[in-house]
């Protein structure tokens, strides 16, 4: 096996510190004969840049050290692959890899239809959770086979993490190249769920053609689409776009429980768009708005308030209420004016930019056909300290109640959805 010089790649590296974690990654380069490998190699490790094409009959390593942030210093063990067909080293290579940087020449049309069967027999020995990041070398070469169009539908439909532009004649990309699967990778160590960083594929590159980012500039329906959804008001961007998204597909299926078949495909897909949600806001506004999956919407809302910061109702107006839920005579206080007497103050109680989350959650819920669904679905979520002994206990109280239990007593979300025209906000 060879190696290109590891010291030369430790010069001008950090030294770790007793502050910052050291981590230790493997990152495999693939690709066909001459799509250029090696070159890569050398522009990362040693800043050498070469159009020259010289064979790779055996593995070449390289090592490379990277301080990310006050985090992490990261080594970087970088193994370039033979791409001549006769020389198979699958089982030995990718088995133990962290990720795939998987090369093709965009101006050379076998390279490029070459890309499945490539990537089919990668997949057959890389671990699940390994990343594979698409790098369209010698993107200075014209013409190009295959447009960023072509390459964002085969990436998304294969599930790869992201598409990068690249050129060996002066290095461009490599790097960047590089920081998105070292990211990429470190994200799927750190969260243990590969499918939250290997859905998310970029949408265009920036700049020039070469050294593309993963998520860079808006297309411009993107940016239509932000323009008409009034992004300046208080309600957080994936809640606006998940309300008029529900809204729009009326489907009253949206907040039922998935079959297990079908569970795992939506949280993917949720998680997929969490990602989306924190690095593109452009591509969520894009992704959201083709969605016809109404399920997959109403998780996303679910998960996006079950993040926020804290709870829409805070714990001590959630307890103050089913207190006086439980103390309320059923017979005397019950009508609909003491409900939404009971429910306003409960609101009055709320500091605003929460207050008119809130609003909009329950506006759209009460003309929403699958209402009850949503209502049970969000109570947990909106309700601070839901879970609490004391919340518990009063609950149990109530729903001892069979009259308490039929109007919803109890049920602050149900009280603020069915009465929403008549508190006071």
């Amino acid at each position: 096996m060879g190696s290109i010089l590891p010291q030369a790649c430790f010069k001008n590296a950090p030294e770790p510190t007793t502050s910052r974690t050291t981590e230790e990654y493997r990152l495999v380069l693939a690709g066909g004969a001459g799509v250029g490998k090696s070159s890569m190699l050398k522009s990362i490790c040693l800043n050498q840049h070469s159009c020259e094409y010289e064979p790779t009959l055996h593995v070449q390593v390289g090592v490379k050290t990277v301080e990310i942030n006050d985090e992490a210093v990261v080594t970087i063990h970088l193994w370039d692959t033979p791409g001549a067909p006769q020389v198979d080293l699958s089982n030995m290579i990718y088995d133990k890899a962290d990720g795939v940087v998987m090369m093709f020449d965009i101006s050379d049309k076998d390279s490029w239809l070459e890309l499945p069967n490539m990537l089919d027999n990668i997949r057959a020995h890389l671990p699940t959770s390994a990343p594979i990041l698409l790098c369209a070398n010698k993107a200075d070469q014209e013409p190009h086979v295959a447009d960023m169009a072509a390459l964002r539908r085969f990436a998304r439909s294969e599930f790869l993490c992201g598409i990068v532009y690249t050129s060996p004649l002066d290095g461009a990309g490599t790097r960047t190249a590089l920081k998105h699967l070292v990211r990429e990778t470190r994200a799927s160590k750190d969260t243990g769920n590969h499918l939250r960083t290997k859905l998310a594929v970029g949408w265009s590159p920036t700049g020039t053609i070469c050294g593309g980012c993963l998520f860079g500039d808006p297309l411009p329906q993107a940016l239509e689409l932000e323009a008409s959804r009034g992004l300046q008001a208080q309600i957080p961007l994936v809640i606006d776009l998940a309300i008029q998204a529900l809204t729009n597909l009326a489907d009253p299926r949206a907040f039922e429980l998935a079959d297990q078949s079908d569970r795992r495909r939506i949280v993917n897909y949720v998680e997929f768009l969490m990602v989306l949600s924190q690095q593109d806001i452009h591509g969520i506004i894009l992704e959201i708005n083709k969605c016809t999956d109404a399920k997959v919407i109403g998780q996303l809302l679910i998960m996006y308030a079950r993040r926020l910061p804290s709870p829409l109702i805070p714990q001590s107006v959630y307890t103050a209420y089913m207190t006086g839920a439980r103390d309320t005579n059923h017979k005397d206080g019950q009508s609909s004016v003491h409900q939404t007497l009971r429910a306003t103050a409960a609101v009055a109680s709320i500091q605003d930019p929460q207050k008119q989350l809130l609003k909009a959650i329950c506006q759209f819920l009460h003309g929403f056909s699958g209402r009850d669904a949503g209502i049970q679905a969000l109570e947990s979520v909106l309700c601070g300290g839901f879970d609490d002994d004391r919340n518990k206990e009063l609950r149990s109280e109530l729903l001892a109640d069979e009259d308490s239990r039929t109007d919803h007593n109890g049920n602050l979300v149900y009280m603020l959805t069915m009465f929403h025209e008549n508190v006071l906000w």
